[in-house]
């Protein structure tokens, strides 16, 4: 990763192009899952950052928070690839590489700013969300509400210890059902490609009716706007456009998903 000083950030895309740029590897494009933030999820840290941090300072974490953000959804696939064909075999091993890699990333990235209180607080945070993510793995019985709150708060836990590190603390209300929604988006795909988690499989197990996305992605989008409408800022002007994009989108098929 270069030593420059990182530009301010005009757009999600610029920084989401910034953040392609760095993995610039051919067996991560040829093998690893697509565990990568989007633009949007990006885009919205970088913007709460700005509301406290200088823009250099505020890029490298945004780049930590997405490597390491990165890093924990990967450690999540390697489960779903549990089977003994050859090439699935192969990605499920790169895939816990992969992991190893974005954890040095986003050290890496905070270390370029000397963001020695970043780096304590990401430390911190990550153990806690294993910790989470174990307790949850362990506990085969759960309810989808129970997995659904889980996935909730374990998706959006640094970027809240983020926030209310640097003072931002009532954007919470924003960052939960945000990325709650983005994780829904990932298991839809993940689902279409026959990889069903615990959450998709607790879903299905109470014979619930209904797509699970459809239903759970618009109960986020409403909690989104009930949240934006007591905000006044930067993110939850942003967070309006996302959800005027959303106003039209498919939420997917996957009304009750079983395995074969």
């Amino acid at each position: 990763m270069s030593n420059t000083t990182l530009p301010v950030m005009r757009s999600a895309l610029e920084i989401k192009q910034r953040f392609e740029r760095i993995l610039q590897y051919d067996y991560l494009q040829g093998y690893i899952d697509n565990a990568r933030p989007d633009a949007d999820e990006l885009w919205l840290v970088y913007t709460i950052l700005t509301e406290s941090e200088p823009p250099d300072r505020a890029g490298a974490i945004t780049l930590a928070w997405g490597f390491a953000h990165a890093g924990l959804l990967v450690h999540d696939l390697v489960s779903l690839h549990n089977t003994n064909e050859e090439f699935a075999k192969k990605k499920r091993q790169l895939n816990v590489l992969a992991g190893d890699f974005y954890s040095a990333l986003y050290y890496q990235a905070l270390a370029r700013v000397h963001a020695v209180d970043m780096i304590e607080l990401f430390g911190s945070t990550l153990q806690e969300v294993y910790e989470k993510k174990i307790a949850s793995h362990l506990d085969k019985d759960n309810s989808f509400e129970t997995r659904l709150v889980q996935t909730e708060e374990i998706e959006a836990l640094l970027a809240v210890a983020i926030a209310k590190a640097i003072g931002q603390e009532g954007y919470e209300p924003l960052l939960r059902p945000f990325f709650l929604y983005k994780r829904l988006e990932k298991e839809k795909e993940n689902a279409k490609a026959g990889c069903l988690s615990p959450l998709i499989e607790a879903w299905t197990a109470e014979n619930r009716q209904g797509s699970l996305f459809k239903v759970e992605q618009q109960r986020q989008l409403e909690q989104l706007q009930e949240a934006v409408g007591k905000q006044d800022n930067k993110a939850s002007a942003f967070i309006k456009t996302f959800l005027e994009k959303q106003g039209g989108s498919d939420s997917g098929p996957i009304e009750r998903t079983t395995r074969s």
